[in-house]
C-alpha cells in the first residue's frame, strides 16, 4: 500500500498482513489522500479523495484481481511446504534453466506461495532452497502461452551429522 496527499507530497508505504489488512497510523487529518494497492501479478487499484478524520479510523477496502497474462507468455505459480505439508515461508525459488534465461528468483511468503509471470513458452527448471532445509529441484516444467503451470515443492529439514 502506498499513501500520498496531493501530487507533490512524499508518500508512505505499508505492507498487508496475512489477513490482507493494513494500517497507516499518524496521518494528518484532512482531505485529498490517495491510496494505491499493488501486488505482483495483480492489477493495481487507486482510491482518490480519501478523508482522514482526527481520532477516527478510516477504512478503505480493495479487491485486487489477477492480471491477465500477456499474449504469448505463461506463468509458473506454486507453493513450498515442509515435510508435514505446512506452508514454508522464506524459501528462495529460482529459475535455473529455461528459454527465458536464468536469474529470476522469488521468495515465498508466509503461505509458501511464489509466482513467475511473463515467461516464454518452453521447458523450465526450478530450484527451491531455505537455510536449515534440504534443497529441491524440478526439471521439465512445461510453460504454455496463456496458461498457469502449478508447481509444488516439499522441503524437509536438514539432518545434522
Amino acid at each position: 500500500m502506498k499513501v500520498a496527499r496531493g501530487p507533490s507530497s512524499v508518500g508512505r508505504a505499508a505492507t498487508t498482513g496475512e489477513d490482507g489488512a493494513f494500517r497507516l497510523a499518524e496521518l494528518a487529518a484532512g482531505d485529498g489522500y490517495v491510496l494505491t494497492a499493488t501486488k505482483e501479478g495483480f492489477v493495481a487499484q487507486t482510491r482518490e479523495g480519501i478523508r482522514v478524520v482526527a481520532g477516527q479510523v478510516t477504512r478503505v477496502e480493495f479487491v485486487l484481481r489477477a492480471a491477465e497474462t500477456p499474449v504469448g507468455y505463461g506463468v509458473i505459480e506454486g507453493e513450498v511446504v515442509d515435510g508435514e505439508g505446512r506452508p514454508l515461508g522464506g524459501v528462495l525459488v529460482a529459475i535455473v534453466a529455461g528459454p527465458s534465461g536464468v536469474g529470476r528468483q522469488a521468495t515465498t511468503g508466509e503461505r509458501g506461495g511464489f509466482r513467475f509471470g511473463e515467461l516464454s513458452p518452453g521447458r523450465y527448471a526450478l530450484k527451491a532452497t531455505r537455510e536449515g532445509h534440504g534443497a529441491a529441484a524440478q526439471d521439465g516444467i512445461v510453460v504454455e502461452a496463456g496458461r498457469t503451470t502449478p508447481v509444488r515443492f516439499v522441503l524437509r529439514r536438514a539432518v545434522a551429522q
